[in-house]
């Protein structure tokens, strides 16, 4: 049965967490943290009780492929919100039925096979935090772009303390930088 709705900072809490697993690939992890995605009731949507089930009983390399799935869905929505070309993303396989619920709202009940699910949720959690999510612009000494996608908090402009000290040190203070 899914989990009650999940509220603001809940959702939050997952995004940061699915953008974190799906950056490092720690197959445990990211066990977990598809396994609360796919149970979250995000929104108007019921996902499918079935795909947490076979999440746990799904053999590594699938998680792995699904991981790998959603850290391509979560770059192109990043991607798009600093560039707004176009961003088209199909799912093929999920069927969405509008059901009646006890309040007598209709609730949205969604099925389909566990990787689909997972991007629809991934899709519908993502569109809630529209602007936040964002690449580092931070620079290593190679002259390579940290690039990596974090959920901003605030006026925070970089993923960590680490790569803001690098940026101030080499774009805005660069003789204080050299001297050290």
């Amino acid at each position: 049965m899914p989990e009650k709705r999940y509220t603001r900072r809940r959702m939050d809490t997952l995004l940061q967490r699915l953008i974190d697993v799906t950056q490092s690939a720690a197959p445990r992890q990211a066990r977990g943290v598809l396994s609360d995605l796919a149970k979250a009731n995000i929104g108007d949507m019921a996902p499918d009780p079935r795909a947490a089930s076979i999440l746990t009983t799904a053999n590594d390399r699938d998680v792995a492929r699904w991981t790998k799935q959603l850290r391509d869905l979560i770059q192109a929505v990043t991607d798009y919100q600093q560039r707004p070309i176009g961003l088209t993303w199909s799912i093929p396989r999920v069927t969405i039925r509008a059901a009646l619920n006890r309040g007598g709202g209709y609730q949205m009940e969604v099925a389909g096979n566990p990787g689909d699910l997972l991007q629809l949720q991934a899709i519908t959690l993502t569109r809630s935090f529209r602007g936040r999510l964002q690449r580092c612009p931070s620079t290593f000494a190679t002259g390579n772009r940290c690039g990596r996608i974090f959920l901003r908090a605030g006026k925070r402009k970089f993923c960590s303390d680490r790569c803001q000290r690098r940026y101030y040190m080499r774009e805005v203070f660069p003789t204080k930088g050299a001297e050290q």
